[in-house]
């Protein structure tokens, strides 16, 4: 969250492409070598597209040749654990 979203639990896909690119290469990473994301996966109509599209941008540069690059949500699988929701995801 980066404070200029509507709201303070909405995500902000560009803060989040502009993050994962920043961790990528910080860490020396192509984007190519990743099979499978793991998102926070709200399961609300609000969260989960603006994710996904942060993550697609993010991923984008991958060679059409590559298998697809899934994308999970431990929470989403598991329902909402009242008190451990935030240990969850």
């Amino acid at each position: 969250q980066d404070g200029r979203t509507p709201g303070l639990t909405n995500p902000d896909s560009l803060a989040q492409e502009r993050l994962i690119k920043a961790v990528y290469a910080g860490a020396g990473l192509s984007v190519d070598e990743t099979a499978m994301v793991e998102a926070h996966g709200t399961g609300t109509a609000a969260g989960d597209p603006i994710e996904a599209n942060g993550i697609a941008r993010a991923f984008s540069s991958r060679p059409k040749n590559l298998p697809p690059l899934y994308i999970g949500a431990c929470k989403s699988g598991t329902g909402h654990l009242e008190g451990a929701a935030g240990a969850a995801s």
